[in-house]
C-alpha cells in the first residue's frame, strides 16, 4: 500500500552550502570568464615551470613572453618589449598537446623595468580552443571549490 507523500516529507540531506561560499568564489574584478592563473596552469599541464607564449606585432616583430593567467577570452602575460594599448598582436602557445594561435588586441599595459605586463583579448579564437581553455578554467575552479570548502570546515573546528 502506498500513501500519498510529497517531496516535503523527505528529510533533508544536510548538505547545506555556506552562505559566503559563492561570494568567496566570485572574481573581485567582475571578469566575464573564469581565469586560470599561471601556477594552476602549470599544475594542470605537463609539469613545466613556466608557460611560454610567442608574441608578434607589426612594429616590434616576434618575441617570447610568459603567461601569467588565462581565460577563454584572453591572456595576461609578461613580455620583454613594451606593448601599446590597442595594439594588434598575434599570440601562440602550447597547452599540453594543443597549439593555441590567436589574434589579440592589447587591452591594458603595465610598464616594467624589463618590458611590460599586459592583458590581451583574443579575437577569432577557434571555438574548440576557447572551449578547451574554458575547461582548464573549470578544472581550476573545481580545485578552488574543494579548497574553499576544506577551509570553511577547518574554520569551524
Amino acid at each position: 500500500m502506498t500513501t500519498d507523500k510529497s517531496w516535503d516529507d523527505i528529510p533533508s540531506l544536510n548538505l547545506e552550502i555556506d552562505s559566503t561560499y559563492s561570494k568567496r568564489l566570485e572574481d573581485a574584478e567582475g571578469r566575464r570568464h573564469t581565469r586560470t592563473d599561471g601556477d594552476a596552469l602549470r599544475r594542470m599541464l605537463d609539469g613545466r615551470d613556466t608557460l611560454p607564449i610567442r608574441i608578434a606585432t607589426a612594429q616590434k616583430g616576434v618575441f617570447d613572453g610568459m603567461v601569467l593567467d588565462l581565460s577563454k577570452s584572453g591572456v595576461r602575460l609578461t613580455a620583454p618589449k613594451k606593448l601599446d594599448k590597442g595594439e594588434l598582436v598575434k599570440v601562440g602557445f602550447m597547452l599540453n598537446d594543443r597549439t593555441i594561435i590567436s589574434k589579440a588586441i592589447t587591452r591594458w599595459v603595465s610598464p616594467k623595468p624589463n618590458g611590460c605586463s599586459a592583458g590581451l583579448e583574443f579575437h577569432d579564437l577557434p571555438k574548440d580552443l576557447a572551449e578547451y581553455i574554458a575547461s582548464l578554467s573549470s578544472a581550476n575552479l573545481l580545485n578552488k571549490v574543494g579548497k574553499v570548502k576544506e577551509g570553511s570546515r577547518n574554520d569551524r573546528s
